[in-house]
C-alpha cells in the first residue's frame, strides 16, 4: 500500500511535463505559422507597392504613344494583382504561391523587356524616371521572397519533429515561393 503514493506521484509528474512539453510546442508552432503569416504580409505589401508604380509606367506609355506596350504590361500587371490577392487575403496554398510566384516573375520580365536595353538608350525611354524606383523595389521584393521562404523552412522544420505529430492536423503546410527576380531589372536600376 505504501507504493501507490509514490506511484501517484510520479504518473502526476510525467503527466505536468507532458503538458508543458506540449504547450511549449504549440507556442513555438502557433509562432512560426504567426512569422509565415506575417512574411507572406510584408510580401503582398511590397507587391502592392510595386505595382502602384508599375501602374503608373503604364500611364506614361499610353501618353507617349505606346498603347500596344502598356496593354501588355497592364495585362501583366492584372495578373499580378489577382495572384497577390489571392495569395495575401485568402489561404495561401500551393496553387496560390505558385500562380504568385510566376505572375510575379512575368511581370519582372515584362518590365526588363520595356524598360531594359531594348527600349532605346535609358533617358529617351518615357519611363526611364520609374527604373530606380523599380530596381529598389526589385531588391526590396526579392528580399521579401527569401524571408517568407525562410520563415516556412522554419515552420516546416517545427512541424515535422516527433514531438509535433500530435498537432499536424492544425498546422497545414505552408507553400514556398518559386519567385525569380528580374536581375536585369536590378543592374539597369543601379546604373541610371
Amino acid at each position: 500500500m505504501l507504493w501507490i503514493a509514490p506511484m501517484i506521484v510520479c504518473v502526476v509528474l510525467v503527466l505536468a511535463i507532458a503538458a508543458w512539453v506540449g504547450s511549449v510546442r504549440f507556442n513555438s508552432l502557433c509562432l512560426a505559422r504567426d512569422l509565415c503569416k506575417e512574411a507572406l504580409r510584408q510580401l503582398g505589401a511590397v507587391c502592392r507597392e510595386r505595382h502602384v508604380v508599375v501602374s503608373s509606367v503604364v500611364c506614361v506609355l499610353r501618353e507617349n504613344g505606346r498603347a500596344a506596350d502598356a496593354d501588355a504590361l497592364a495585362a501583366v500587371l492584372a495578373r499580378a494583382e489577382r495572384a497577390r490577392r489571392a495569395a495575401v487575403d485568402g489561404p495561401c496554398t500551393a496553387e496560390c504561391a505558385q500562380e504568385l510566384s510566376a505572375a510575379e516573375s512575368a511581370l519582372s520580365n515584362t518590365l526588363v523587356a520595356l524598360l531594359g536595353e531594348g527600349s532605346g538608350t535609358r533617358a529617351e525611354a518615357p519611363a526611364a524616371g520609374f527604373v530606380p524606383q523599380l530596381g529598389a523595389l526589385e531588391v526590396r521584393l526579392a528580399a521579401a521572397a527569401r524571408y517568407y521562404n525562410h520563415s516556412v523552412h522554419a515552420y516546416s522544420s517545427r512541424r515535422n519533429r516527433p514531438l509535433s505529430f500530435v498537432f499536424r492536423a492544425h498546422f497545414p503546410v505552408m507553400p514556398v515561393l518559386r519567385y525569380r527576380s528580374a536581375g536585369a531589372l536590378i543592374v539597369i536600376g543601379a546604373h541610371t
